[in-house]
């Protein structure tokens, strides 16, 4: 038996079978939506499966449930900000997992949501004591949530519970030799119940443990929660559906505006001029490019109708021997046998015999035929080039979308590269600043007590401010250097898109910038040449049919 859905996340391989099947087999179909709470979450989904997920997407933004920023960085912190406040009264850690979630659609957009909720997590004591670093960049602390990403079948070596691939757990306990004890809630043969093992550092250095505070989409499937809340940008039709679909309660999109709308259309609108036109611009982008999303096709035709029967060929016309005989037979009717023979005599080819001059006529008719076909494509080549031309497709115009293009994917990392060095940037100056204050605290150990007790403080209280205060630093540290990976890696990407030293972004813009004259010229130049070649190779093809 097979259950699914064919509206959630597309087949790994080629083609998707499962639809085709349910197709064939005249499966059954769950009619009722029974997750989602909200009258207006229920209908807006449903809406989506009926095909209209511009609808979908509009309906659910009415309701309030779909939220623009103008960055993706703005994103990020909207979405960091309600999932804390979702999780705020939740003690027990393995609810706050279960209840509350942070999605994405890719890799990328999770490790900075993983980054952005340590720093929450720590802000708000969930984490407890110094982080402990077990490989570069790779840093836990006691209450992180964390994922397991590799399957370990420990049972089956005697050696206690199987810690599996995606189990989302908090570290509870840190050791120097044995790296960190983490906890996760399973269900047992009486309900509930929570595991406890032990994760090496070799394992956790070779990434079998990470951040799991958000996660991918996919990762999600199959989960339901509370609250949601997902970052829709670079998550297409068959990713995002599920992530909108994960929780009970309510679920909260973002949408990122410079992240989903072109620079054509954002140039042509201009800047926005309050909330309501970005959520509607917004919205309005994404739709666009989630209704380009098409389902998966089955990759075997056994299982389709057969096609139509082909008819069988037309019998072939009378040869041309045939009728060249009636038409002499006719002849000879009303002229007489001796006349047609002198007339045939008098022509440069009467002597020649039936046999031979049938082959060279119809040679004559086919060379005639070709001439005639070819000038008749070359008229309408050339009327053809013509209409692109004018109609803004000439080969001059496309190749100067094709160089815009190229400019594009480059200007996009280059964005994104001087993105993270500014988030970089503020983050290592988070981290001087904290680590300033913790310097001007030791300072004041120093102090006696009589002056720490004028001072309104203590030794006791001293070390608690420094402590707190070297967290903010490693933490803000930390971040800065998850951001510097980020830059360096959206800088690669740059050189390999446009291998010269000239900024992309500064290209692009320039570009832009004199669009009009550029694409104006290039039309100019189209139509001109395309009249040129109208007016050649008509002449040709009058000189051809004389």
């Amino acid at each position: 038996m097979s259950i699914g859905d064919p509206e959630q996340l597309r087949a790994i391989g080629v083609g998707g079978l499962f639809a085709e099947v349910h197709r064939v087999t005249n499966g059954l179909t769950l009619g009722e939506n029974r997750r989602q709470v909200d009258a207006a979450e229920r209908d807006a989904l449903q809406t989506w499966r009926d095909g209209d997920r511009r609808g979908a997407l509009r309906a659910l933004a009415t309701a309030g449930h779909v939220h623009a920023t103008d960055s993706p960085a703005q994103a990020h912190e909207q979405m960091l900000t309600a999932w804390a406040d979702a999780r705020a009264g939740i003690e027990d850690p393995h609810e706050r997992i279960e209840r509350v979630l942070l999605l994405a659609g890719r890799n990328l957009d999770v490790d900075r949501l993983n980054a952005g909720a340590r720093v929450h997590a720590r802000a708000g004591g969930e984490l407890v004591g110094a982080d402990v670093e077990y490989g570069p960049g790779v840093f836990l602390a006691c209450g992180d949530v964390v994922r397991v990403r590799a399957n370990d079948y420990r049972s089956r070596r005697g050696e206690g519970p199987d810690v599996l691939n995606g189990y989302r757990a908090v570290v509870t306990e840190q050791d120097p030799e044995r790296g960190a004890r983490i906890a996760w809630r399973t269900t047992g043969p009486d309900g509930p119940v929570v595991a406890h093992a032990w994760m090496s550092r070799e394992a956790i250095a070779a990434g079998e443990l990470t951040h799991g505070y958000a996660m991918t989409i996919a990762a999600a499937q199959g989960l339901t929660s509370d609250v949601a809340c997902v970052y829709a940008a670079g998550a297409d039709a068959y990713t995002i559906y599920p992530g909108i679909t994960r929780a009970r309660e309510r679920t909260h999109t973002w949408l990122p505006l410079d992240a989903l709308e072109d620079d054509t259309t954002r140039i042509r609108l201009g800047p926005v001029a309050d909330r309501a036109e970005r959520l509607e611009r917004a919205v309005t982008a994404y739709a666009d490019l989630v209704e380009r999303d098409r389902p998966d096709t089955v990759v075997s035709h056994e299982l389709q109708e057969p096609a139509e029967p082909v008819p069988a060929p037309a019998p072939a016309a009378p040869d041309r021997l045939r009728r060249a005989r009636e038409t002499l037979e006719r002849v000879k009717a009303t002229l007489g046998v001796d006349q047609v023979l002198e007339e045939m005599r008098a022509r440069p080819h009467g002597t020649i015999p039936t046999g031979r001059l049938i082959p060279d006529a119809q040679k004559a008719e086919a060379r005639a035929a070709r001439t005639e076909q070819a000038a008749a494509d070359r008229v309408l080549a050339a009327d053809v080039e013509l209409l692109q031309a004018q109609g803004g497709e000439g080969p001059r115009v496309r190749k100067l979308l094709a160089q815009r293009e190229r400019f594009v994917p480059a200007a996009q990392q280059q964005a994104l590269a001087d993105w993270h060095r500014e988030r970089g940037d503020a983050y290592a100056a988070q981290a001087a600043d904290a680590r300033s204050h913790a310097f001007d605290l030791t300072r004041q150990q120093g102090l006696g007590r009589i002056a720490l007790w004028r001072a309104g403080t203590s030794r006791a209280e001293l070390q608690t401010a420094i402590d707190a205060a070297r967290d903010r630093a490693e933490t803000a540290q930390q971040a800065a250097a998850v951001e510097r990976r980020e830059q360096y890696t959206a800088e690669q990407e740059v050189r390999r898109l446009r291998p010269s030293y000239a900024n992309p972004l500064t290209e692009l813009t320039e570009m832009d910038r004199d669009w009009a004259t550029l694409h104006g010229d290039a039309h100019r130049a189209d139509v001109e040449h395309a009249e040129r070649v109208v007016d050649r190779d008509g002449k040709r093809a009058r000189a051809d049919a004389r």
